[in-house]
């Protein structure tokens, strides 16, 4: 395999001084991509690549499909990558990730890693015995592996909005028992607490409360009182926090639409929808 310089031109007005095992890695990058080889080898060669620059989404894309063209996995399911893969790919960006949190490239990487596998789940609340029990709690494991992982960015960053994005994506894609939204409340509340001026925290508590669904109203009357009530109760704790009102004007306008869509024969569910 022969290295392939870059290409600057004959005369470059400005060339980048790159450290010599950047320009050596990229090289060999080069000869790779030019000879469409996916190996081994070349894997551990995007590897040397993405330490020196994470941010190559051209590296992190060949990558990606030399651990598919490595992969053992039956495409007939639509899986592209074996869970070994993904879990050594995981960690991989995991780690490039500790300093990189708001890494694009990152984040998707580990979205295309998984999504072939979330979009083929079906749960059905335990109905599922045998080998497709275990499945089903193989991949139950690794998404609630992927939400401890999005906990510790949000830790350390609670408005990182490509770990709240991967949040959402998660949940609206993978068929989770109803009771995630339970769980999500919870955690919402958690972050909310820690601070009421996070507004990623109350954008995701709105998407909890309404199923993932922007453009679905709460399912019921009380469902909209116990939010408006909750809005209140963290705007009583800082009146200037702008976060839990304008949370609440969000709620207040959705039950008037609701009232003035609903049914004239709905006398009772009008009045609860007023009172709210």
């Amino acid at each position: 395999l022969t290295p392939i310089p870059q290409d600057d031109g004959p005369n470059p007005v400005c060339a980048i001084s790159y450290r010599a095992d950047f320009t050596e890695a990229m090289n060999y990058l080069r000869a790779v991509l030019r000879a469409d080889e996916r190996s081994a080898r070349a894997l551990k060669l995007t590897s040397i690549c993405l330490k020196l620059n994470p941010a190559n989404y051209t590296v992190w894309h060949f990558r990606r499909r030399c651990l598919q063209s490595l992969s053992s996995s039956n495409d007939d399911d639509g899986v592209m990558f074996t869970p070994e893969q993904i879990q050594a790919d995981l960690e991989f960006s995991a780690k490039l990730g500790g300093p990189n949190p708001k890494n694009y490239q990152i984040w998707y990487h580990r979205r295309a890693l998984l999504e072939p596998t979330f979009e083929k789940a079906e749960f059905m609340g335990g109905g599922n015995v045998g080998e497709e029990a275990e499945k089903e709690n193989e991949i139950m494991k690794k998404a609630k592996e992927e939400l401890k992982y999005i906990n510790g960015v949000l830790e350390n960053d609670g408005k990182n909005y490509h770990a709240w994005s991967h949040r959402q994506w998660m949940i609206r894609t993978l068929s989770f028992p109803p009771t995630i939204y339970n769980s999500e409340l919870e955690y919402t509340h958690q972050v909310i607490f820690a601070d009421p001026r996070n507004n990623s925290a109350w954008n995701h508590r709105w998407f909890v409360t309404h199923m993932g669904c922007n453009n679905k109203p709460l399912p019921s009357v009380e469902e909209a009182e116990k939010e408006c009530t909750y809005a209140l109760q963290c705007a009583e704790v800082d009146p200037f926090n702008e976060s839990p009102w304008r949370y609440l004007i969000g709620l207040l306008e959705e039950c008037k639409k609701w009232n003035d869509n609903i049914k004239d024969g709905d006398v009772n569910d009008k009045k609860a929808a007023v009172n709210a």
